[in-house]
């Protein structure tokens, strides 16, 4: 069976849970998403998730600095070249049978870049806490399905719309407006 990277959520979802954590995923932060944030009283925890430890999910973990405590890279494989995480204080998560396992602890971050945070805490706080991270958009399901049938409510209620009223309104997963008019352009709108 293919492992998918929606898979590694549930164990990640779990772990943090048990330690007393609110869980959210796939928050939008600058044209892109944060898969898994975990909050208690005033501690982040940004974690990207991906199938083996890549270039590319150290530099998207990097840049959790802006507003994180503490960041992990969630993966399903032995990592390799773990020093790069190790050098920029990024802590390693393993998922094996199941079970997310701490491999290197994040170094924890208390410098963080203007109000960035605060503006991620507000969307953490807005947005409901029963998405699944990673889902593949899939003919038929997926975040992008679910937004639309939610879109297309609205606007049966609110024909005048502007995208901006609708993004704003509609619970959603994508960064800004212009995102999701994009993603969605085949609606009459």
């Amino acid at each position: 069976m293919k492992l998918y990277e929606y898979k590694l959520y549930e164990p990640i979802k779990k772990l943090f849970e048990s330690q007393g954590y609110c869980v959210y995923a796939e928050i939008p932060f600058i044209n892109s998403h944060v898969d898994v944030v975990a909050i208690k009283d005033d501690i982040i925890i940004a974690i990207e998730m991906k199938m083996s430890l890549t270039k590319k999910v150290i530099q998207q973990s990097y840049t959790h600095n802006l507003f994180a405590n503490y960041r992990y890279v969630a993966i399903a494989t032995n990592p390799i070249k773990i020093e790069r995480c190790t050098k920029y204080g990024i802590g390693i998560i393993q998922i094996k049978n199941n079970n997310a396992i701490i491999l290197i602890e994040s170094q924890k971050n208390d410098n963080f870049y203007g109000n960035y945070r605060n503006i991620f805490l507000k969307k953490c706080m807005a947005y409901k806490n029963n998405n699944i991270a990673g889902l593949p958009n899939l003919k038929g399901i997926g975040p992008k399905i679910d937004c639309k049938k939610r879109v297309i409510d609205y606007i049966k209620n609110n024909p005048n719309a502007s995208w901006q009223e609708i993004y704003k309104n509609v619970y959603n997963h994508y960064c800004n407006y212009k995102s999701m008019r994009s993603a969605l352009k085949g609606l009459n709108k």
